[in-house]
């Protein structure tokens, strides 16, 4: 019997799959039942007949269940969760296919559209996810990312394991970073051990600066974008500028002024 915590974290990562609460109570019901037919799922679940076999159709169609025949009779298992994995699998292959691709897509998007709309200027992203969104937009940079950083409520809320991932592969797209952060954490320390291999320089704000070392605000700029993030009483926002003058004025005059002052640091043993 699951845990309400164990379903919600299978449910968390089903969210790739995209299947609905009842998708999700059909297929982990028929893994712990056995092959069975529509009508016994639906008298488990107390739900109705026709919405249990629309939620067995997609199950079957996405491939969390196996249909067959027993005579006249139409019986449901549902897949083994070793076999999962191979779905995984095929959804990566998908993405990288759809990845390899997109660029021309994106040319011929580009070559049809209106030159009357107006771009926009200034996006509005709220939580974790917002959050990512920047950073993965930080990998068409074309020059050195820039960061000011509470490095240990930024760790905190996307995760030390989603950042080690993103800054390698960063760093593989040949993007160099340089940060400037308040303080020193076991994360940071352990990010600062491999600087050479994320391409990231780090230094750490200097005291002679007089602000404060635990702000819940940041800044970080690539291109010609600016991103302005908001960490106050967990209501964490971020806001992204595409602007030539504000974007050079950060990086050029407020980053260089403050990186100057910064401290070199290294990693504590």
């Amino acid at each position: 019997m699951l845990t309400k915590n164990e379903y919600s974290y299978i449910k968390d990562q089903f969210k790739i799959f995209r299947l609905t609460d009842r998708e999700l109570d059909t297929y982990l019901l028929s893994l712990k039942i056995g092959s069975c037919s529509v009508q016994t799922i639906s008298s488990h679940l107390n739900q109705n007949r026709v919405t249990i076999h629309s939620a067995c159709a997609q199950l079957i169609k996405k491939g969390f269940l196996i249909e067959s025949r027993k005579g006249n009779k139409r019986i449901l298992s549902a897949e083994s969760p070793q076999n999962l994995l191979k779905l995984i699998t095929i959804k990566e292959q998908e993405i990288q296919s759809t990845k390899s691709n997109f660029g021309y897509v994106v040319g011929l998007l580009e070559r049809n559209k209106s030159r009357l709309v107006p771009q926009p200027l200034v996006s509005f992203n709220k939580g974790t996810d917002g959050f990512k969104r920047m950073l993965e937009m930080t990998l068409s940079s074309t020059n050195e990312y820039l960061g000011i950083i509470n490095v240990e409520i930024f760790s905190d809320h996307l995760s030390p394991a989603y950042l080690e991932n993103f800054f390698s592969r960063r760093a593989k797209y040949g993007i160099n970073s340089k940060l400037i952060w308040n303080k020193l954490d076991p994360f940071a320390n352990k990010i600062i051990k491999k600087s050479t291999e994320y391409k990231i320089q780090v230094r750490l704000l200097n005291p002679s600066t007089h602000l404060e070392s635990d702000w819940t605000s940041g800044f970080t700029s690539w291109n010609n974008y600016i991103s302005l993030m908001s960490f106050n009483e967990n209501q964490i926002s971020c806001t992204i500028i595409q602007n030539d003058d504000i974007a050079n004025f950060h990086r050029n005059t407020l980053f260089n002024a403050l990186w100057d002052q910064a401290l070199e640091i290294t990693a504590k043993t």
